[in-house]
């Protein structure tokens, strides 16, 4: 992925639009949940998006509809992609040439694939129900296993904003209109605060200049500096840059672009699962594996409705061209951690992907808190991180229940093996590190 520096012409705008101000929100909340013991596996898909038998009295947050998305694109929809179940979790540039390829990567939780070269046998992926976005050259029309098209990476890097837009527009009438999404992955340059209006303007009609999901790739862990966090559209606390609440925040500034530009569609986010580091003069650091987790989650909690791996890593001592390969073929043993802990967040993930797929709610838990509340079939779940705020630290969290849930006397701890109990409406739990992430389900 190409890496690019724009200088920002420091004219602050500041933009009034309420429903990207609603959206631009830390707290998020969500809207299902049965899962079964510890764990947490999800109960069967019956019950239709909201949720049928436990809804609280809360606002939603705003959201594009959810797995009915995918339904609008006749390939995607005949893929599966509209169902409740399915998350779609990407790698970037990690080539196969081979159905045990393909599966070896499933077994770390990955089902889509974004930049494979066009001699590619698109079989790989029909055969083991896994789906590409790059164009290949012997995909057939209408294949399932190729839902949606992955258009360019980082198109915003011009000259200037409207030779930007004006390409985008370009490419996107060029591409085939063929029943798939398509997909753009931007710099965070789209993510600005400090541009003219009129760039503004830009960045927002390059959002919504296509049908189909769009990402933004930021990589805060291993990226050599934090300067520019002030620069996005979003409050980042420079003193919590290199943290996972970060990786939120940028969900969270590119839904308040969309919505200012006009609509929501699916966000997808970037995490490192090495290093975001374009060559050893920019290496800072390797992500840990418990960053990873938390930057996954935290993404999640904000609202993504997808995960895309930055799979290559071009600096340090442990550097690999396909990292999610080479630890598989025992070549590149430094990332085994990080894969170990890509593997556990992704099998949790879809796991979850039920009430995950659900419209989220709205509401407060507590000061310092990041999290995402859910209901599906007659439960309740809470995904939760510390806040990324200046005063937000390590250390113990105090939830507090909204009405619907206030009688319930236990919450339990998915993938933990724990309960804790709920004494007058609320609950404590403690959380070590700022990539702690809790996953929390309540019976309602």
């Amino acid at each position: 992925m190409a890496r690019r520096t724009r200088i920002i012409v420091l004219t602050v705008i500041v933009a009034t639009v309420s429903l990207a101000a609603t959206i631009i929100a830390s707290t998020v909340g969500g809207n299902t949940g049965t899962v079964g013991g510890n764990t947490g596996t999800v109960g069967s898909n019956t019950g239709t998006v909201g949720g049928n038998n436990g809804s609280l009295n809360l606002p939603r947050i705003a959201w594009e509809g959810g797995p009915a998305y995918w339904d609008q694109f006749p390939v995607a929809k005949a893929a599966g992609w509209g169902n409740q179940d399915f998350f779609p979790i990407a790698i970037w540039y990690d080539g196969v040439s081979s159905n045990a390829e393909v599966r070896a990567d499933e077994s770390y939780g990955i089902n889509t694939y974004i930049g494979e070269p066009p001699s590619t046998n698109y079989h790989f992926f029909a055969n083991n129900n896994a789906f590409v976005l790059t164009a290949l050259d012997n995909t057939p029309p209408g294949s399932t296993a190729s839902p949606g098209l992955f258009l360019v990476d980082e198109p915003d890097g011009g000259p200037t904003s409207a030779i930007d837009l004006n390409k985008i527009r370009k490419l996107v009438a060029s591409s085939p209109d063929d029943g798939r999404f398509k997909e753009i992955n931007f710099s965070a340059t789209v993510i600005s605060k400090f541009d003219p209006a009129v760039n503004r303007a830009n960045f927002e009609a390059m959002m919504n200049s296509y049908t189909g999901p769009v990402s933004v790739d930021k990589y805060y862990y291993t990226e050599p500096s934090c300067f520019d966090v002030d620069y996005i559209i979003v409050p980042i606390d420079p003193g919590h840059c290199r943290t996972a609440s970060s990786y939120g925040a940028t969900v969270r500034a590119v839904r308040a672009r969309l919505a200012a530009g006009g609509h929501l569609k699916p966000v997808w986010n970037f995490v490192e699962d090495l290093s975001g580091a374009p060559d050893p003069s920019h290496f800072y650091a390797y992500i840990q594996p418990g960053q990873l987790e938390g930057a996954v989650m935290d993404s999640i909690i904000n609202e993504a409705r997808g995960i895309i791996y930055f799979n290559q890593n071009f600096a340090g001592t442990c550097t690999g061209s396909n990292v999610i390969r080479q630890v598989q073929i025992s070549s590149l043993t430094c990332a085994q951690p990080q894969m170990n802990a890509m593997k556990e967040v992704n099998e949790r993930i879809h796991t979850l992907a039920p009430a995950i797929n659900t419209q989220s709610y709205q509401y407060s838990f507590g000061a310092d808190l990041d999290t995402m509340l859910k209901t599906y079939q007659g439960s309740a779940y809470i995904f939760a991180m510390i806040g990324g705020a200046a005063s937000s630290q390590p250390g113990k969290r105090t939830f507090m229940l909204p009405p619907g849930l206030a009688r319930a006397t236990k919450v339990q701890v998915l993938f933990e093996n724990r309960t804790i109990p709920v004494i007058n409406g609320q609950f404590t739990d403690n959380f070590a590190h700022e990539y702690t992430y809790r996953i929390y389900k309540i019976t309602m």
